[in-house]
């Protein structure tokens, strides 16, 4: 099976297409994420804009047009908006109008999270077909009126591990209400082939880590910190999550002691600042993992961490998760 995986994070997105079976020749990439591109787009107009396209990751793109905002009037349609926040009133508090139309003398900018250039190029370049096209994002869910969205976000994990956690659970083929971005990134993603998967970031690149046996993995990104626990039979038992600039390298060891003992709360996380964590079940690992840019504060922590073994390039972690969670997808589609 031919899978296109693309990670998507906040500073880059990472590519691999796997021909049948990943390996160290398969083609990758490592370009700038399409919210860091945006927002230099945006960086580079002048004066009044009217933003479409897709929902799409925020972070340095949301950023750019609140700054546009304050001093230029910007108009956004519905889903371009939900970009900044699903709450589109939030949006217009921010001095944002929402509208399907905008002036005619404004700039306009098209957001989305699928490169399609890089991804069609890379496509054309292998001459090879794409059976499956598979993309992480983080999403944190269009969370009920007065729910935080980063309780949301970890209720809706928590709820997948107490379903039994296997990693096939975590991807989605179906558009779901509850998540914008992941559900428009499986509408935009048809462009380039009938199958897409959509998987969370994080998820991905643990799994990506993981090589089989009880493990504590931890994946160190540039905007947040999450960890789980795997078993031996390819379940998830327990996961965090923190944003990377809260905590350093011996905060993050106080919270993996509590969350091996199963002692560390989802209040503790996000009354620190972060998303939370769920504990359905604690285990003792064998292996003690770490991932992503941000890894060497894992490895620096007062426990045994060290890179996975499985991968020859630890960055492309997330696109080896997605690979790994596509064909789980497959096989359990197909057993049914």
């Amino acid at each position: 099976m031919n899978v296109l995986a693309v990670d998507i994070g906040v500073g880059t997105q990472d590519i691999l297409f796997s021909l049948e079976e990943p390996d160290e020749s398969s083609p990758r990439m490592v370009l700038p994420s399409p919210t860091k591109q945006k927002s230099e787009e945006i960086e580079k107009t002048s004066g009044d804009l009217f933003i479409r396209g897709s929902t799409m990751g925020g972070g340095p793109v949301s950023s750019a047009i609140e700054r546009r905002a304050q001093g230029s009037s910007v108009v956004m349609t519905p889903s371009a908006a939900r970009t900044i926040r699903d709450d589109l009133s939030e949006v217009e508090e921010k001095g944002i109008e929402i509208a399907k139309e905008g002036p005619e003398e404004a700039s306009e900018i098209v957001l989305g999270d699928l490169d399609f250039p890089a991804l069609e190029l890379l496509l054309d370049e292998t001459s090879a077909s794409c059976d499956c096209l598979a993309v992480a994002v983080q999403d944190h869910g269009d969370a009920p009126q007065g729910v935080s969205d980063r309780r949301f976000r970890v209720s809706r994990i928590a709820e997948v591990i107490e379903r039994g956690g296997e990693l096939s659970e975590f991807a989605l083929f179906e558009p779901s209400e509850d998540f914008h971005r992941f559900s428009t990134v499986l509408k935009d993603g048809r462009q380039l082939s009938e199958n897409v998967v959509v998987a969370d970031t994080k998820i991905s690149a643990m799994t990506g880590a993981y090589s089989g046996s009880p493990s504590l993995i931890v994946d160190a990104g540039n905007g947040h910190v999450s960890g789980a626990l795997f078993s031996e039979d390819a379940r998830i038992t327990a996961f965090f999550e923190h944003h990377t600039a809260s905590i350093d390298s011996d905060h993050l060891t106080d919270i993996l002691k509590s969350f091996l003992s199963g002692e560390l709360t989802n209040d503790r996380i996000f009354e620190e600042g972060g998303h939370g964590a769920y504990i359905g079940k604690t285990l003792e690992p064998e292996d003690f993992l770490a991932t992503g840019p941000r890894r060497a504060m894992v490895i620096e922590s007062d426990l045994p961490f060290r890179s996975p073994p499985n991968l020859e390039d630890v960055m492309m972690a997330g696109p080896y998760g997605l690979v790994s969670l596509t064909e789980e997808l497959f096989e359990d589609k197909e057993g049914n």
